[in-house]
């Protein structure tokens, strides 16, 4: 019999890396299943062909990274006991960067998760009702928001509201990816269908 394994959390994440000479940034699409955080360029590829980036042991720790210390906000770190090199991921949102660092740190005496479950568990997904509710009402705060903005003068537009605004609709309510609408459709259709 298989263990059971918890989808503790899923969004878009913008993840640090290191190759050679250079360092940057890449957004990507993140699942934490049980104990494996798992990613890749896509919610649509994730559910299919997942990448693992990081196996979370009980002695790592999940830090919250000083902000300006990074080019970008909301940033938190997943540090190994025995490496001092740190995993460093960026959220678009304080409410998201601290609910990832709740979900890692639940998640480290979870099992890990085979590479080969990840695409059933995703497809298997499904919320409580509570969770529906407050998915649906982040989705049409995030809808009256960006009204909001639409109407909103050209100087606070061009001052970087309109950017924050746009936040909004990030993880897990409306990801960049066109193929997250259709994972929606399938994990959660009855969100979408009072909206």
């Amino acid at each position: 019999s298989q263990p059971p394994l918890v989808v503790h959390r899923f969004g878009l994440l913008t993840k640090f890396s290191k190759g050679g000479f250079t360092a940057n940034w890449n957004r990507r699409a993140f699942a934490l299943i049980g104990s494996s955080l798992f990613y890749e360029k896509d919610f649509d590829t994730l559910a299919v062909m997942p990448k693992l980036f990081s196996q979370l042991l009980p002695s790592c720790e999940v830090l919250s990274w000083a902000a300006g210390a990074s080019p970008h906000n909301n940033v938190f770190a997943i540090r190994f006991a025995d490496d001092q090199e740190l995993l460093l991921l960026a959220a678009d949102t304080p409410i998201d960067k601290f609910a990832w660092m709740e979900a890692l740190t639940k998640a480290l005496a979870d099992p890990p998760c085979p590479t080969s479950r990840v695409t059933t568990l995703l497809s298997n997904l499904s919320l409580d009702t509570t969770q529906r509710h407050v998915l649906q009402s982040q989705v049409e705060d995030a809808m009256l928001a960006r009204s909001a903005a639409s109407r909103a003068p050209h100087s606070l537009r061009a001052a970087g509201v309109h950017q924050h605004l746009d936040s909004l609709d990030g993880p897990p309510i409306e990801p960049s990816s066109p193929g997250f609408g259709r994972l929606l459709d399938k994990l959660m259709p009855d969100i979408f269908k009072n909206l």
